[in-house]
């Protein structure tokens, strides 16, 4: 089959995010039996943040994005003739705004699409990376192929999360009015024009089943997975307490910092390490603030192939997201390194952890709640050691990469399938 696959950020723009590295995963596993086109914004110039509206033109990339080997790059429109099709390419979306949706990726994106098809022939189906194709759906036609839909939360989430984290803030309302732009004009509009809705987690599943009506078919499940032959349990050599996603405050990065500082004493020779991208400047003046800059150490963002040696240096792995999260792979690559986890209570975290049992389940997320549970686990090695363990061997039996790619190309399939019949 030929897939086109739409996606607003790729490792390129967000080197570390949980769904950006989904992305890969997926494509990358697509590609072995399938050809696999992903659409998506403007390629960050060097050096740059994914934010900053550099101008790239359309290009199409033959490699894996996050990759360290040479591009291959096509003179004139920026699409391949039919002798350099190859079975992965990337297509960077001339004037959009890397890593977001402004710059009218909808409408640039799905102009893309139809010059891509008019010039190497129709695509079988189009999979849809969160609101990624949202600009197919809009124009949606009889000769539109099949579209799946992949949700790792839905916009009604993204609302509450935004109040939850900066009550009162006028960042939090600006965020809100924009959820609720998004619910009305796009997710409760164009998701029942899908032919399949996929969400990460039973938790997504259920809040789509709720907020969506009309949708076509009933909301199928597939879970995010890890490749657990990359990513190995390790040897503990300090106390390092270790967060790895997005620097922002919907994370509960803030919670931690101040969590960790009221443990700092108690345990002189922990140390807490930020590993990812964001609002890195607030975080170093927090930290600053806090006294403890010789204690915390501010990484920035990483490839996903540099993460597993972020992995194998942790004692504890925490995340006090203030989201009602999908299902966080830093949580599935934490536990298949054999860390212990320090997680909130919220959306699809809790089908993974079990508490007590892989970690520890944060039902409310403050910093005296975080500070009891880095106590429990920075004082015992052998609680670290028993639920790391029981961490890796959940990972292998539920979430494996393999699992997960067979999930979605059955899912593609039978969506085809259902459209030619």
């Amino acid at each position: 089959m030929k897939i086109a696959v739409f996606s607003r950020s790729t490792p390129v723009h967000h080197p570390a995010g949980g769904m950006e590295r989904h992305l890969e995963q997926l494509v990358q596993g697509l590609e072995r039996k399938h050809t696999v086109t992903v659409f998506t914004t403007a390629r960050p110039a060097p050096g740059s943040s994914a934010t900053a509206g550099a101008d790239v033109k359309a290009e199409t990339d033959q490699t894996d994005p996050a990759s360290d080997r040479a591009e291959s790059r096509v003179a004139g429109n920026g699409l391949a003739t039919g002798a350099e099709i190859e079975s992965l390419r990337y297509v960077y979306v001339e004037g959009t705004v890397p890593g977001t949706y402004r710059g009218d990726f909808w409408g640039r994106s799905r102009a893309a699409f139809e010059e891509t098809q008019s010039s190497l022939g129709a695509f079988d189906a189009v999979v849809s990376q969160s609101a990624g194709a949202w600009g197919i759906l809009r124009h949606q036609t009889d000769a539109t192929p099949p579209v799946l839909a992949i949700m790792h939360g839905t916009a009604r989430g993204e609302m509450e999360t935004a109040f939850r984290s900066q009550p009162f803030h006028p960042k939090s309302y600006a965020k809100i009015l924009l959820g609720a732009r998004n619910y009305f004009r796009n997710d409760r509009v164009l998701l029942p024009r899908c032919d399949q809705v996929v969400a990460v987690s039973e938790a997504v599943a259920q809040r789509l089943r709720r907020e969506i009506p009309g949708l076509r078919r009933d909301v199928e499940v597939i879970l995010n997975g890890v490749d657990t032959e990359a990513i190995r349990p390790h040897a503990e050599s300090s106390l390092r307490v270790l967060f790895a996603g997005r620097v922002i405050p919907e994370k509960g990065v803030f919670v931690l910092l101040e969590g960790f500082a009221r443990v700092a004493d108690r345990f002189a020779d922990a140390e807490l390490v930020f590993v990812g991208g964001g609002d890195l400047r607030r975080l170093d003046e927090a930290v600053d603030r806090s006294g403890l800059a010789d204690r915390v150490r501010i990484v920035g963002p990483v490839s996903h192939e540099r993460m597993p040696s972020h992995l194998a240096s942790g004692s504890v792995f925490v995340l006090p997201s203030l989201r009602d999260e999908g299902l966080p792979l830093s949580i599935l690559e934490a536990m298949a390194a054999g860390l212990p986890v320090i997680a909130s209570r919220r959306g699809g975290i809790g089908e993974v952890i079990r508490d007590g049992e892989e970690g520890a389940l944060l039902s409310d997320v403050n910093a005296e709640s975080v500070a009891n549970a880095l106590t429990e686990f920075l004082e015992s090695s052998e609680l670290r050691r028993r639920l790391g363990a029981a961490g890796r061997s959940a990972v292998e039996a539920r979430f494996g990469l393999d699992s997960m790619v067979d999930a979605y190309e059955a899912a593609i399939e039978s969506m085809v399938a259902r459209r030619n019949l």
